[in-house]
């Protein structure tokens, strides 16, 4: 019975290691995928998603720590720590998508607008420099 549960646990830590290693190389993807390129549309690609990933991810990761080591400090389950860390730094991922979309339609109206303004001024026969102002 001991042999099976210590095979158990080996297994087990093994496969958190590479859970691990999944994760990071998951995080370090973009970088990877720029070493793998060798064309520049891979680079502008990698680019344009890198720019539109939000700022504040350093924040979120250290929020997630310091929630999962509450928890688990408070439950002494460390299961349950992982676990409110993970619901902790995924949070604006699930139930923020709704904020992040309505900035992006925002921002596409006021374009327009000003698109729309932009053609307005220059069919009244104005020139581009004071359309542009």
């Amino acid at each position: 019975m001991v042999r099976r549960v210590t095979a158990l646990s080996i297994l087990a830590g093994l496969g958190c290691g590479f859970g691990a290693v999944l994760v990071v190389l998951g995080l370090r993807s973009s970088s990877l995928l720029l070493l793998l390129s060798s064309s520049g549309a891979l680079r502008r690609t990698a680019g344009l998603v890198n720019r539109r990933r939000d700022q504040r991810g350093a924040q979120r990761v250290a929020i997630a720590v310091g929630v999962g080591l509450v928890v688990a400090a408070l439950t002494r389950w460390p299961v349950g720590g992982v676990l409110a860390a993970a619901l902790a730094g995924s949070w604006h991922t699930l139930f923020g998508h709704r904020s992040s979309s309505d900035a992006e339609i925002l921002r596409i109206e006021a374009i327009a607008s000003w698109t729309e303004m932009l053609r307005d001024t220059m069919a009244a026969a104005s020139g581009l420099e004071q359309a542009i102002t």
